[in-house]
């Protein structure tokens, strides 16, 4: 059964990022997870690498939540 993106992003900040999933939920603030502008970075790349898809750093700047952020690579990958 393939993951949904949420789970696929949570698997991400927690491995990719090294942030503790312990308050990772949809309305978590990603600068509250501690994501910051090297997380952004890499997390550009995570996805690329996860789901095929270019999201710029600026992009994900604009995105501020952890649903939020969901809702983006859901709706990029939704139109393919």
């Amino acid at each position: 059964m393939p993951q949904s993106v949420l789970d696929s992003l949570l698997d991400i900040f927690v491995t990719d990022l090294r942030l503790d999933p312990a308050g990772l939920r949809p309305e978590c603030r990603l600068e509250e997870a501690g994501v910051d502008s090297l997380s952004l970075v890499e997390l550009s790349i995570a996805l690329r690498d996860r789901f095929g898809m270019e999201i710029t750093e600026e992009e994900l700047a604009g995105v501020t939540t952890v649903g939020g952020l969901e809702k983006l690579v859901t709706d990029r990958t939704v139109g393919r």
